[in-house]
Formats: structure tokens, sequence, C-alpha cells
């Protein structure tokens, strides 16, 4: 675990790219768990990639994060999606559906817990 602690940037980087491609739940409990032995460290570069990166970058931490501080995770989850527009392919392509933009916020809205 010192070695991990003695990189924490580079640790978090890939157990946030991890748990975000894992498919089994013990692989995604096995990251948060290593994640939380990390401490306060952890927590802080998630949160300020997640506040702080460009979209496509940020959107890596939201899984990890959510399992370590999920009031965080929200409160700067829905500041940013305001913020975020389509990719200038997305927005070719979705031309012809103007409420798919919309469509999407509401999903993601919907899928962060109560």
């Amino acid at each position: 675990m010192e070695v991990l602690r003695s990189a924490p940037h580079l640790t978090i980087e890939k157990l946030a790219a991890r748990f975000a491609q894992s498919s089994r739940r013990a692989e995604c409990d096995r990251a948060a768990e290593i994640a939380v032995a990390l401490g306060t460290s952890a927590r802080k570069i998630l949160t300020q990639k997640l506040h702080g990166a460009q979209p496509g970058e940020a959107v890596s931490a939201i899984g990890l994060l959510s399992r370590l501080d999920l009031p965080a995770m929200e409160a700067i989850l829905l500041e940013r999606i305001k913020s975020w527009g389509r990719p200038a392919p997305e927005r070719r392509h979705c031309a012809a559906r103007p409420g798919w933009l919309a469509g999407a916020k509401r999903a993601a809205v919907a899928l962060l817990p109560v």
C-alpha cells in the first residue's frame, strides 16, 4: 500500500479507469477499497478532476468518486453538466433531433440516487 501512496495521482487514475471499465462487481469493490485505503487524497484528486478537467477526462472520475463521496460527486456533476455541450460531431449527427441533449441530461439526472 505504501507504494500506491507514493504516487497518488497515478494510482487514482488507474483505479478510476479500472473501475469504469470493469463489468464485475468484485473488481469495482476492490478498486473502491483501495481508494478508501488511500484516504482523503483519493477523494481530493477525484473531486479536482471532476471539477476542473475537460469533460472527456472528468467523466472517468464519476464512478469511483460516487463510491467515496456521493454528495460531492452529485453536486459537482450537476453543476458541470449544465456547462457541458455536445461535441461537434454529435451536434451535426443529432441536429434532426432537437430534444436529444435535454433527454440525455434528464436521463443522467435520473440515474443519480435520491
